[in-house]
């Protein structure tokens, strides 16, 4: 027996779009082996259970979803599906980088979720209805998407709406349906409308599923329990305060009110596939999660509760409550928004154990990184280290995760927030790229250089949190704050001493005074006007954004986005 376990290799991948989540699980595994010694004329033995790893997450938003419906909209849902093809391609790739053939892709598992609002009952049906339609999409199954428009329930009936939507999409919105199109016919063509990749060329590809080879379960269990399942309302993302249920139930529109509080509860409806480590494989009947129409799924899951399931999806008197973690795994009430309190949300012990770490759940901010070899400059192109491995140690605690991946074309690195506030470690590949002409076998050898020469690359700290708001108010007292905010930028765009601790008022002044001259601003002379200090933000805190050039601001759930100096 080996003396010691591979570890499970992490993807290269993380994609927090404002609709789609799809991500790489950011920890590396590694288990230890313990086994007992055991003599010839023994009959005992080690009996060693591989562990269920969860490799990657997509999540299919509620955008996705008719409201209170189980139907998939076109065009939305189309960005779901190629996340999740492009995930497994990604996953099957970065898990298995050696050899030669077929890379085996990760088996999914179908998670549906409901808001908290309504009976458990119900809503433990319409978030079944969800993984229902999302599964047999997958794997063009016509007869689960016939039994749910024949079997309405509540609000989510497929009537003539739903029939028309399918045939505009499939069919353009001003051409008539073709003579003799059948139901079966519309709802085929529609789920390859919907369910499709594509090419860096924008083409469309149908994607689709093996029942038998691509779930967890393989297709095996009653109902495909194992492959898809219905969680209700049972681990939301977000409990809104009994304050602010109140507030919209008072609201004197009570249309405008369910709207909003509708609104808010959207976090929680979303269906997440969570894919696995290649090969692995459950026995459906030691699944603990009920299959998709069981009569008693309700109690099937409190079965599977925490002792305290039902009071961390209580709601609170006065704050919000959002799924998260301190360092103690206790909830941060020090959160930065003093209106939202962290804390485990999740009621089901099983699912929980899953997806308590997913990036598509537990993690909802991301760092923003740009690295770029030189100070951004106007009217010059930017020089951004693009495409160079990094290694990212998420904190400075003995059990931080490490993330490795590549820069972006743009030098820019996205990282999940574990912490509001914590110290990182990046480690950047800074040598120049091979040169041309180098074969392609070249350029694999290249690629799978063993993890060792990580030592060689540049190492910075990352005082993720740190990063002081720049005031850019009329007529504002320049104190401390806004020296240090100033200070900050101009450190991280390239000006001024080579030790940020170093900095007096006469080399900030100085900072300040090159960047005005470079950009044009202000009198040139190192004075925090505003202009000065509109600009040193836009500059510092807009990434690069669409294919046109366009630039962003930083989300205002990215606590820092910043450009970095090598």
């Amino acid at each position: 027996m080996p003396d010691k376990q591979e570890p499970v290799k992490q993807a290269i991948s993380l994609d927090l779009g404002q609709d789609v989540v799809a991500a790489s699980h950011p920890v590396q595994v590694e288990f230890p082996r313990h086994v007992a010694p055991s003599f010839p004329d023994d009959k005992t033995f080690n009996t060693i259970k591989e562990m269920l790893i969860v490799v990657g997450c997509v999540s299919l938003p509620d955008k996705h979803f008719h409201f209170d419906s189980s139907f998939l909209l076109f065009p939305d849902s189309q960005k779901g599906f190629g996340k999740l093809a492009d995930m497994r391609d990604a996953l099957a790739e970065s898990l298995q980088p050696d050899g030669s053939g077929e890379k085996e892709k990760p088996p999914l598992s179908i998670f549906g979720h409901a808001d908290p609002v309504g009976r458990d009952d119900y809503n433990s049906v319409l978030s079944q209805r969800r993984v229902k339609a999302v599964y047999a999409t997958l794997i063009r199954d016509v007869k689960t998407w016939e039994q749910l428009m024949d079997q309405g329930f509540g609000g989510d009936v497929w009537g003539k709406e739903i029939t028309q939507k399918m045939q505009d999409a499939v069919n353009g919105p001003d051409n008539p349906p073709p003579a003799g199109q059948t139901r079966r016919e519309l709802i085929k063509a529609y789920m390859d409308k919907i369910c499709v990749r594509k090419d860096p060329k924008g083409q469309e590809t149908p994607f689709t599923l093996d029942k038998t080879n691509d779930f967890l379960a393989r297709g095996a269990g009653t109902e495909r329990k194992g492959d898809m399942q219905g969680c209700g309302e049972f681990n939301p993302n977000l409990i809104l305060s009994k304050k602010k249920l109140a507030d919209f139930d008072a609201e004197p529109d009570k249309k405008k009110g369910k709207e909003d509080r509708d609104a808010a509860n959207e976090i929680n409806r979303r269906v997440i596939a969570f894919l696995f480590k290649p090969g692995s494989h459950i026995d459906p009947k030691k699944w603990p999660c009920p299959h998709v129409n069981q009569g008693d799924a309700v109690q099937a899951c409190h079965a599977r509760f925490w002792s305290d399931g039902d009071k961390r999806r209580a709601a609170d008197a006065e704050v919000d409550k959002k799924f998260g973690f301190d360092q103690d795994n206790q909830g941060n009430a020090g959160s930065t928004d003093p209106g939202v309190r962290r804390t485990p949300t999740f009621a089901c012990r099983f699912y929980h154990g899953i997806a308590g770490n997913s990036p598509c759940e537990g993690i909802v901010k991301q760092w923003v990184i740009r690295v770029l070899t030189q100070p951004p400059l106007p009217g010059k192109e930017d020089h951004p280290l693009a495409n160079k491995r990094f290694v990212v140690t998420m904190g400075d605690t003995p059990s931080a995760p490490t993330i490795r991946g590549k820069t972006d074309a743009e030098g820019v690195i996205r990282l999940p927030v574990f912490d509001d506030k914590t110290t990182m470690e990046l480690k950047i590949e800074v040598t120049q790229s091979l040169p041309k002409g180098v074969t392609p076998e070249q350029k694999q050898e290249k690629q799978n250089e063993s993890q060792a020469d990580e030592a060689k690359f540049s190492k910075f700290t990352l005082k993720a949190g740190d990063l002081v708001e720049m005031n850019t108010k009329d007529n504002i007292t320049v104190d401390e704050t806004v020296k240090l905010a100033a200070k900050q930028r101009l450190y991280n765009l390239g000006y001024g001493p080579g030790e940020f601790a170093e900095w007096n008022d006469d080399d900030l002044k100085e900072a300040v005074r090159v960047f005005q001259l470079n950009e044009k601003v202000g009198k040139g002379d190192g004075v925090l006007d505003k202009d000065t200090r509109q600009r040193l933000r836009d500059v510092h805190d807009t990434l690069p954004d669409d294919e046109e050039g366009k630039k962003a601001p930083a989300k205002a759930d990215q606590p820092g986005a910043a450009k970095s100096r090598p």
